[in-house]
């Protein structure tokens, strides 16, 4: 078994997740190929390498941390909201072999939970700014042969930005959707999709009391059905925004917005602004990789087919159906944000 310095500096061992009870970090020992061939790292696909994982205790990763002569590496993310072509960006970037990203880590979710839920570690703003910062660095380390990393982090961990410790450089590529496509989306996903951007909100909701009055403003007006969970998910949509825009203004981080549009119509373009914002060198990038990708679904390990065209289909089938409530529900998005 590695010991515990190996542990804590090798990329070959993935911060995967958090025991709140025993106060330590669980490492995953994984390799880069198979990391990049998954859709994410939150565990939907199993992580470990030869079923091998080690615990660190908070207080010896911290105090490791503390003496780690290391300079930090600039954090380079991709922050977004949901269905707006963050996992396709992140897996076009990693097209350059000397780019590793890493797609919605499970431990980023994990702590974003005891946030929300007023764990007492939380609540030790010394601490838990340590704790978030050894997270986040642990992201930027890298693999032999590649010179940087990327971090999309799952827009569940969205709430966790307003702890990202100045000392951390950091560059943004910011990613959100028009709210009628992020309707539309759900309505494609159904009702799993909806289960998760609904429970999203509510975890939102735990860290912002005035979210809370605005669903609870909501459900009074739409107390039932159909238009309920539309107006639902555009505030969704909306407090993701407002979440992501704020945090990249008080910051005032190097960041650019970008949406799926662009990258579906121009990924050469799109790429290399991205690469250009992020840092990254661009002569790596193949036009012929890139456009091979918009015609697979980024949110599958198996690389299964993805039509543009034929979501479409879906799309103007779904406006039909659902004309009234879906332009209702983005009426009242567009006039609640310029209030």
């Amino acid at each position: 078994m590695d010991n515990t310095e190996n542990v804590l500096s090798s990329p070959d061992w993935l911060l995967s997740g958090v025991n709140s009870e025993r106060e330590a970090f669980i490492f995953s020992n994984v390799q880069r190929g198979s990391l990049d061939a998954m859709a994410f790292h939150d565990g939907r696909t199993p992580l470990r390498h030869k079923g091998n994982s080690v615990t660190v205790d908070f207080e010896d990763a911290l105090n490791w941390q503390r003496g780690n002569t290391r300079p930090d590496f600039p954090l380079q993310l991709i922050n977004h909201t949901a269905f707006c072509g963050s996992t396709l960006l992140s897996r076009m970037l990693a097209t350059a072999p000397e780019v590793a990203c890493y797609r919605e880590p499970q431990v980023l979710v994990e702590l974003a939970d005891l946030k929300a839920c007023g764990h007492s570690l939380s609540l030790q703003p010394g601490v838990w700014d340590e704790i978030v910062h050894f997270t986040l660095q642990q992201f930027t380390q890298h693999w032999e042969g590649q010179s940087t990393t990327v971090l999309k982090p799952s827009n569940w961990a969205n709430t966790l930005l307003s702890d990202i410790t100045p000392r951390i450089p950091v560059r943004v590529v910011l990613l959100t959707c028009d709210v009628e496509d992020y309707l539309l989306a759900h309505l494609r996903g159904g009702r799993e999709r909806i289960s998760y951007s609904l429970r999203l909100l509510n975890q939102m909701a735990l860290c912002s009391d005035s979210l809370q009055s605005r669903i609870d403003a909501l459900e009074k007006h739409h107390p039932n059905g159909l238009p309920n969970i539309l107006h639902l998910l555009a505030l969704n949509l909306q407090a993701q925004q407002e979440l992501l825009t704020r945090h990249n203004q008080v910051n005032e981080w190097d960041t650019m917005e970008l949406t799926k549009h662009a990258l579906l119509n121009q990924p050469v373009t799109s790429i290399m602004h991205t690469a250009s914002v992020l840092g990254l060198e661009t002569n790596w990038y193949s036009s012929t990789r890139l456009k091979e990708i918009t015609r697979v679904d980024a949110k599958e390990d198996s690389r299964s087919g993805f039509s543009a065209s034929e979501e479409s289909l879906q799309n103007a089938w779904l406006s039909r159906e659902y004309d009234s409530e879906i332009h209702a529900a983005c009426d009242w998005f567009y006039q609640s944000t310029l209030l």
